[in-house]
């Protein structure tokens, strides 16, 4: 029974360390999930004393020891045989792609002293290194110390512009940014130095990589004395993806429109998207422009590539006087766009909410 004392000859019961189980399945020495676990079922565990371990770790390790720094040794041995394979690679290359170099110097100096590799590269029947762009063909040439007449137009010196004129240069030479030296004098704002060229004969309506032309430029520039010499010489006000006369609505610059009206811009002109001058007027608040247009002839209700009209695009940013002038002059706010969407909905999207009253307002009286 429990209340039984024990006898003194009765041998003690051997003491078992207390651990604590892990939370995994406790028949494994490793998680399950371990690669290194041992699968073996619950006979086979054997609970270690504290003598047995106090053995263990009693017991020499020279073995251990021994097989482990021989299996270090083995591993650098192999990483050092690798490094010196890939060193000596190296070092062949090196040695190789510079003895090729030195050896392509020596046969092609005299040619390069002679002026014979110079004149290859320049050459219009020839193609040494696949030089055939007029863009790269006109860097080279104007990279040489004959014909930097570029340089001269972006320094400004009119006194040097004029020799190389008088000398017959040629006057649509391009960088290799495919500028011409008209482009570059709109760039450097010199008004003397575009007349001097347009005079001349430079090209007006030469385009850069965008279709941007030189008037196109001064327009962006907002620049109205290079903009006057441009259309006097016969620049086209139409020409460019972004025409001159948007670049005017866009800034609001009004002088700037009214001489691209006066010199019959196209009113309805339209970008790669579809947006007219008036859009970009009525998306900028640009009333004076928005009241210009209209009152030369403007689409109102012109719809761009998605289906929006001036009013759509004047309600969304919530230009207030855009959207009452647009309305007064025609302005529908019953139109939607591709996704069926109308001027109200994109000023309730923004949360233009005066706007939105006005837009409410026009819907209840129609």
């Amino acid at each position: 029974s429990e209340g039984r004392p024990q006898l003194l000859e009765q041998q003690e019961q051997e003491k078992v360390p207390f651990r604590i189980k892990p939370k995994y399945f406790s028949r494994f020495s490793k998680p399950f999930f371990s690669k290194r676990r041992k699968d073996f079922t619950n006979q086979d565990l054997i609970v270690e004393t504290e003598e047995d371990q106090n053995k263990a770790n009693n017991q020499p390790k020279s073995g251990q020891n021994e097989k482990q720094e021989e299996a270090e040794n083995t591993v650098r041995g192999v990483v050092n045989e690798n490094y010196s394979r890939w060193l000596l690679l190296g070092w062949f290359l090196f040695f190789s792609f510079t003895s090729v170099a030195i050896t392509l110097l020596i046969l092609l100096w005299p040619e390069y002293q002679s002026g014979k590799i110079y004149d290859i590269l320049l050459s219009d029947n020839k193609s040494f290194l696949f030089v055939k762009s007029e863009v790269a063909q006109s860097y080279l040439m104007q990279t040489t110390p004959e014909s930097s007449f570029i340089q001269a137009v972006k320094k400004e010196n009119l006194a040097e512009v004029e020799r190389f004129i008088d000398e017959g240069v040629d006057l649509e030479l391009k960088d290799l940014n495919g500028y011409t030296p008209l482009m570059h004098a709109v760039k450097q704002q010199n008004t003397e130095l575009v007349k001097l060229l347009a005079e001349y004969g430079a090209n007006v309506d030469t385009s850069d990589g965008l279709e941007d032309t030189p008037l196109v430029w001064a327009s962006s520039m907002k620049n109205e004395a290079i903009v006057k010499v441009l259309l006097g010489h016969g620049a086209d006000p139409d020409k460019g993806n972004f025409t001159p006369l948007m670049w005017a609505a866009y800034y609001g610059n009004l002088p700037l429109v009214k001489i691209f009206l006066e010199s019959r811009a196209n009113l309805n002109s339209r970008t790669n998207e579809g947006w007219t001058a008036l859009m970009w007027a009525a998306e900028r608040g640009n009333l004076q422009v928005i009241w210009e247009l209209l009152k030369r002839g403007a689409s109102v209700n012109m719809q761009n590539n998605i289906g929006q009209t001036a009013l759509m695009l004047a309600a969304g940013r919530g230009k207030i006087g855009s959207v009452g002038l647009l309305l007064n002059k025609g302005g529908d706010a019953f139109v939607v766009d591709f996704n069926k969407k109308t001027a109200a909905d994109y000023a309730r999207f923004k949360q233009r909410n005066e706007v939105l009253q006005i837009l409410e307002k026009e819907f209840e009286l129609r």
